[in-house]
């Protein structure tokens, strides 16, 4: 299987690539979970080094971009070995981010009050 993806015209996440990359890595749904936990777990490591919090047996490096990427990676392929496809991440990632919004709206809200 060939995958490719032009970074030059693409600067969005790609949730296609993902896709076709999740029905071809032969993983399965609990695979999919396990891998994207090792993945949180690799980014906290990442951000206790940046802070020189991390165990002196560490070896992850500080970088924290690298690993939030690929927990975002793991989590798209979980959702796709879920069932759920492009439109239904996309309007559950609208429906969360206006609470959100409607969230920091009701905290400046009561601050200006």
């Amino acid at each position: 299987m060939k995958v490719t993806m032009d970074m030059t015209t693409d600067k969005m996440i790609n949730a296609v690539t993902i896709n076709i990359c999740s029905k071809n890595d032969g993983l399965d749904t609990t695979a999919s979970l396990m891998k994207l936990m090792e993945e949180v777990g690799e980014l906290s490591a990442a951000h206790l080094n940046k802070l020189n919090l991390a165990n002196k047996s560490a070896s992850s490096s500080p970088n924290v971009l690298e690993e939030a990427v690929d927990v975002l990676i793991c989590a798209v392929d979980y959702l796709f070995k879920e069932g759920a496809d492009v439109y239904t991440i996309n309007n559950m990632i609208a429906q969360k981010t206006q609470k959100w919004i409607t969230k920091i709206e009701n905290v400046e809200s009561q601050r200006d009050s």
